[in-house]
């Protein structure tokens, strides 16, 4: 494996990405499959405890070329720091940088955690026009994608969410009870909390960028792994969108695996090898 630091233009901001060379070696052969790691807010191309380091590497063992990069003004990347709903053009300039290098690579996986997953399903939505590019060879490249806890935080689903996921679970929890009787815990905060979750879950759910989203993901004719974190307030938001919103309810992904007790950035390190399995699965099906 070779790791070469890349310079690339994107709005007129240099950025700077790392391009994880595969070589062959005595089992394995380098394949025509490509990853990039599309990094969300407000982490840096390391990723938190250097996951996604570790996974490119990995992917790279196993004869897949990976490309991680710093979107505008994060990390090294020059210029202000840009909102996970405007960093798409700086995606599209990643891929060509990536296969500019890696002329060998003809199939793309995105991968992203958190509003790098929902900035990945708005770029899916965009066209040449609106990424001011004068190809849409990034798109037909683009073949599968990874979406991590993808972003879909709203009033609405976001209350839900609490009051499902976490009030639920604290209803059920012996402890709970026991601060409530004890004094510790003000009952009166706790209903007032609850009545006011309740009220904003019932609140109609605003045209956002979790519409660009779904447009992006419904039209995507590749492959969509989902890796959903059991202990993830952000995790549980997307599967209640999914499983509650009428639109949503008619999308369908590749393959949903849940990791039981994995926190949102996968921590541990078996969770972060079981993302690593998924991930490599995924690519290699696509």
């Amino acid at each position: 494996m070779i790791e070469i630091p890349v310079v690339f233009n994107s709005r007129g901001k240099q950025l700077i990405g790392v391009c994880h060379q595969a070589k062959n070696t005595g089992d394995k052969n380098v394949t025509d499959k490509g990853v990039v790691i599309v990094v969300g807010g407000p982490q840096t191309k390391f990723g938190s405890h250097r996951q996604f380091v570790t996974l490119a590497r990995f992917l790279a063992e196993q004869g897949i070329h990976v490309f991680r990069f710093d979107y505008s003004g994060a990390g090294d990347s020059e210029g202000e720091v840009s909102a996970f709903e405007d960093i798409q053009p700086d995606i599209d300039a990643a891929i060509n940088a990536f296969i500019e290098i890696q002329k060998d690579v003809e199939q793309i996986t995105l991968w992203g955690l958190c509003d790098a997953a929902s900035a990945i399903a708005m770029f899916l939505a965009q066209d040449s026009e609106s990424l001011n590019t004068e190809s849409l060879t990034t798109h037909s490249l683009v073949n599968n994608v990874v979406l991590l806890n993808p972003w879909v935080r709203q009033p609405a689903t976001e209350a839900k969410t609490y009051l499902r996921y976490y009030y639920l679970q604290r209803l059920c929890d012996i402890s709970f009870w026991k601060k409530l009787f004890s004094g510790k815990l003000s009952f009166t905060k706790s209903f007032n909390d609850i009545n006011q979750l309740t009220e904003q879950a019932k609140a109609s759910v605003q045209s956002s960028y979790v519409d660009v989203m779904f447009c992006g993901l419904k039209n995507f004719n590749g492959n969509i792994q989902i890796i959903i974190s059991g202990n993830d307030i952000t995790g549980g938001e997307f599967r209640l969108l999914c499983s509650s919103a009428q639109n949503w309810k008619t999308l369908t992904f590749t393959q949903v695996d849940v990791i039981k007790e994995a926190n949102h950035t996968f921590a541990r390190q078996n969770w972060k090898k079981q993302v690593e399995k998924l991930t490599l699965q995924s690519v290699v099906a696509s």
